[in-house]
């Protein structure tokens, strides 16, 4: 069975964590928590480290064993099929509607004459290659790749230091505490995208250096809030609240705005490579998931012409989704009203559950 080692646990736990949520993250921050966003992004990916540690909890006892097989021994064999059938939907539909965001957003800045399809397809090909090499390859290139998506945003952010403006900054908690408390209600979707690959990848990961394993969980949650929190603090440095509200794609905006020396300028497409890597991470998480969803449900093995099959059904319903506001607010919804309710409910309900089990047992 495949195995990844405790450092790729944690590459591979920060790099979903971040996935593209960096895209959209300052807009939707900025609308509800104001000038203090940053606050709101800083502290909202606390939330992964609870969630994760529940699950390293759940699953100590069952190794082997992911969060779909754990459910059917706690809960029953239909009742697990029934939570196995809601996680494969949440995750590909969701998988599916960032792969749309791709063509989107490719089409948006260097690539405007190319199709959407071609755009896409290109993508899913990539996705379906590293899915099916498997899960230790997908860490392998989780595990490389990550540092350039990260040195990607630094890089955004240093050369927009020129363009802050300080006034956009003060007043600090102007409207107090409250929109930084809805601020991350607003956000907590977004921690929680991880937490539902995590439920399927916990099979892989090594419980024999479970101290490793929560360290890392540490590490990433750390590191990401650090990286998003400073992303969003730019944007609002360089654009301002209002206009920060305005920008579908404000990171993009900050790429086109790059200037290095006052002599190369317009570098957003090498942002976008490096970026594009995220993408690929993020799609393949929820590509894996969903089939480890379907192999539950269906008992099937791991097969070419399945994986050929769900990468075709992720082309084939990404391809015609409108872009632009409409695709942002689709995938804002559907990750409050499908990803957070599931991965909210579903995780301690099954601690609590376990908890109260053990204590049954040794009583």
């Amino acid at each position: 069975m495949e195995r990844i080692s405790a450092h790729q646990f944690t590459m591979v736990c920060a790099a979903v964590l971040l996935g593209t949520t960096f895209i959209p993250i300052g807009q939707t921050s900025v609308q509800v928590a104001g000038r203090d966003a940053y606050m709101s992004v800083v502290l909202v990916y606390g939330l992964a480290v609870p969630w994760g540690l529940m699950i390293l909890s759940i699953t100590r006892n069952h190794p082997g064993q992911n969060l779909l097989e754990v459910s059917a021994a706690l809960l029953g064999k239909w009742p697990g099929k029934f939570l196995a059938l809601l996680y494969t939907g949440v995750v590909g539909y969701l998988g599916i509607l960032l792969l749309a965001r791709v063509g989107d957003t490719f089409r948006r800045s260097i690539l405007p004459l190319v199709p959407t399809a071609v755009i896409i397809g290109g993508m899913i090909l990539l996705v379906l290659m590293l899915a099916w090499s498997g899960v230790e390859n997908f860490a392998r290139f989780a595990e490389s790749v990550f540092p350039l998506v990260v040195l990607g945003l630094v890089f955004t952010m240093v050369f927009s230091v020129p363009r802050f403006e300080p006034d956009e900054y003060l007043p600090i908690l102007e409207n107090g505490v409250m929109p930084v408390v809805w601020g991350i209600a607003k956000l907590s979707s977004y921690p929680m995208e991880f937490i539902l690959f995590l439920a399927g990848a916990i099979t892989f990961v090594p419980r024999e250096e479970e101290g490793r394993l929560k360290k890392g969980l540490w590490r990433a949650s750390i590191f990401v809030a650090f990286i998003q929190g400073a992303l969003t603090l730019t944007e609002v440095m360089v654009f301002g609240p209002e206009e920060t509200t305005r920008l579908n794609y404000g990171l993009l905006s900050l790429g086109k705005m790059v200037e290095i020396s006052r002599t190369v300028s317009g570098i957003e497409s090498l942002f976008m490579l490096t970026w594009m890597g995220a993408d690929v991470i993020k799609i393949c998480a929820l590509f894996l998931a969903a089939f480890w969803g379907i192999q539950h449900v269906t008992g099937w093995k791991k097969n070419l012409w399945l994986y050929f099959g769900l990468a075709l059904l992720f082309m084939v319903v990404a391809v015609p989704k409108p872009g632009g506001t409409a695709l942002a607010l689709q995938i804002q919804r559907f990750a409050e009203w499908a990803v957070l309710p599931l991965a909210g409910c579903w995780i301690p309900l099954l601690f609590f559950l376990h908890a109260w089990k053990r204590r049954r047992r040794r009583g």
